[in-house]
């Protein structure tokens, strides 16, 4: 059984991202504490607005990056991308949850016929395929961010490239967000539209 036989059907969602997107545990030496110098401030948020699909050959669809929370007119400009991206030839199913910022978007959105949104039941995560997804891109920013975090708190490093150290330690959450986006493959998207299929049976008993 499947949420909608016969459409393809591409799930959305958002998450946010900060400095504190850190590994909490690490390796030392037997009898010895792991100590990392991590950067004082978490920075100011940032979020990824995503879409999934099982038929795409990278498992993202489509995302945006934008700084701080994501509102119903970021969310309606990531819409009005995603539609494009789409197109118009075979019929799609939309799927969200419904945070605020979803609301109403079918009508602030202009979308072409072969392209509906469906809104999930609430408190419903384990039939959105997203979540664990958005869980394997944290990961990886995780790593990604450990791995710069030297960096992350050089002044020299960012007067080098040019920014600020703000604007630089908002760059290099950016790449790795970006880098995080890489874990999310076709397979994983595949296996998770296959888990969340496997609850339908008793949502609708």
């Amino acid at each position: 059984m499947e949420l909608h036989p016969g459409a393809k059907i591409v799930y959305v969602d958002e998450t946010g991202f900060n400095l504190y997107t850190m590994r909490t545990r690490g390796r030392a030496p037997v009898g010895e504490r792991a100590i990392r110098t991590v950067c004082g401030s978490k920075g100011a948020n940032t979020s990824v607005i995503a879409a999934i699909s099982d038929q795409h050959a990278d498992g993202v669809l489509y995302y945006e990056v934008v700084q701080g929370g994501v509102n119903r007119e970021k969310f309606a400009n990531f819409m009005q991308s995603l539609s494009a991206i789409i197109g118009e030839d075979d019929p799609i199913k939309i799927v969200m949850d419904n945070a605020p910022c979803h609301h109403n978007i079918g009508q602030l959105v202009v979308m072409p016929d072969n392209q509906e949104v469906v809104k999930l039941p609430p408190w419903s995560p384990f039939l959105n395929p997203i979540e664990n997804c958005f869980s394997v891109m944290k990961s990886a920013a995780k790593r990604r961010l450990a791995e710069e975090q030297p960096r992350l708190n050089s002044r020299e490093a960012a007067t080098a490239a040019g920014f600020t150290v703000k604007a630089w330690r908002d760059e290099l959450l950016r790449q790795a967000i970006v880098y995080s986006m890489g874990a999310v493959t076709q397979e994983k998207v595949a296996n998770e539209y296959q888990f969340a299929n496997w609850h339908v049976p008793a949502c609708a008993a």
